[in-house]
C-alpha cells in the first residue's frame, strides 16, 4: 500500500507539509497547513492499477474532462485521424521524474512526450510542476513547452479533492465571483450554453452546486468556508496562460468537495477552438495557490 511508494515530502518552518507520489502522476496525497489536513483520499488511493480518479490533487494533462464523438467516448479527431483518450487525459496516470531541490520547502517533477503519450496525444512536450510550501500556503507553477515542430492544443487543470467532515457537510460553504454558469448535456461531456448562475456563497451540498462549471474573468478565486470560521483559498494567476473555468465536484454522502481550476471545458480538443495552443519552442506558465 503506501509504504511501497517513494513519497517526496516538502516541509515549511513551521511544519506545514505537502506529500507527493512521482509513481501516481505526482499527485499531491497530503497537504497539512497549521496542523490541519485539507486533502481527501478515496479508499482506492493507494491501488496502483486503479484508472479512477484517486483524490488528493491530481493535474490534469492534456485535457480536463471527458471526450466524446459523435456519442462515441473518449474519442477525438486531430487531422482527420481518430485517437482515444480517456477522462482527464493520461499525466495524473502516468510516473513523472522528480527534481531534486536542495531547499526542503521545494520540489519540481517533470513530465515529456513518450510512445504511450504520443498513441492518444501526437505531440511532443514538457511540462514540470514546481511547488513551494509556506507556513500557510502551498504555491505550485506549471510550465508547458512545446518540444516539437507543430502547434499543439491541449488544456490542463486541477482537481483538487478537499476534505469536509461528513458530519459538518451542511454547513460548509462555496464563494467565488463567477460571470456565468455553463450549461452541460445529460452525459457532462458537452457545453449546450450557459444558464443562470447561483447567488453565492452556498452549501457546497446544494445542488445549485452540483458539478457546475463556471466562467470567470480577472478574480480568479474562490473559497471552502467551514463553521470554525478555517477558510481555503484557491486561486490561480492571469500569467501567460490562465485558468478561465471552476469546476465543482462532490457527493453529498462523501467527505469532500472539489474545486478544479480548468484551462478548457470538457470536449474542447473536439472543437479545437476552446483550446490553449503553444507554438512550436514556446513554453508558458500558470499558477495555482491554496491558502489558509
Amino acid at each position: 500500500m503506501q509504504e511501497s511508494f517513494n513519497i517526496k515530502t516538502i516541509r515549511s518552518q513551521n511544519g506545514s507539509s505537502a506529500s507527493f507520489v512521482p509513481e501516481l502522476g505526482a499527485i499531491c496525497s497530503s497537504l497539512i497547513l497549521n496542523k490541519r489536513e485539507l486533502l481527501f483520499q478515496n479508499d482506492f488511493f493507494w491501488d496502483r492499477n486503479t484508472d479512477k480518479t484517486r483524490g488528493g490533487i491530481p493535474f490534469l494533462f492534456p485535457i480536463c474532462g471527458r471526450l466524446n464523438r459523435n456519442g462515441k467516448a473518449n474519442l477525438y479527431l486531430y487531422k482527420e485521424k481518430q485517437y482515444e483518450m480517456s477522462i482527464h487525459g493520461f499525466a495524473d496516470k502516468l510516473p513523472w521524474k522528480v527534481i531534486e531541490s536542495k531547499n526542503e520547502s521545494e520540489i519540481t517533477f517533470e513530465f515529456s512526450d513518450s510512445e504511450i503519450t504520443r498513441k492518444q496525444f501526437p505531440f511532443n512536450f514538457s511540462v514540470k510542476l514546481y511547488y513551494i510550501i509556506t507556513d500557510n500556503s502551498l504555491i505550485t507553477n506549471v510550465s508547458f513547452e512545446n518540444t516539437g515542430d507543430e502547434s499543439m492544443p491541449f488544456y490542463a487543470g486541477f482537481h483538487p479533492y478537499f476534505f469536509t467532515n461528513i458530519n459538518e457537510k451542511e454547513k460548509i460553504l462555496f464563494n467565488a465571483s463567477p460571470t456565468k454558469s455553463i450549461q452541460y448535456n445529460e452525459e457532462c461531456t458537452d457545453v449546450i450554453g450557459t444558464k443562470t448562475t447561483p447567488e453565492l456563497p452556498l452549501k457546497i451540498t446544494s445542488l445549485d452546486l452540483k458539478d457546475l462549471l463556471m466562467r470567470v474573468n480577472n478574480k480568479k478565486d474562490s473559497q471552502l468556508i467551514f463553521p470554525d470560521n478555517f477558510k481555503i483559498n484557491i486561486s490561480t494567476s492571469n500569467n501567460e496562460i490562465d485558468f478561465p473555468y471552476i469546476q465543482l465536484y462532490t457527493k453529498n454522502d462523501e467527505p469532500f468537495f472539489c474545486i478544479e481550476p480548468w484551462m478548457g471545458a470538457p470536449n474542447t480538443l473536439n472543437s479545437i477552438s476552446g483550446s490553449k495552443w503553444l507554438k512550436p519552442n514556446v513554453t508558458k506558465s500558470a499558477q495555482m495557490t491554496i491558502e489558509i
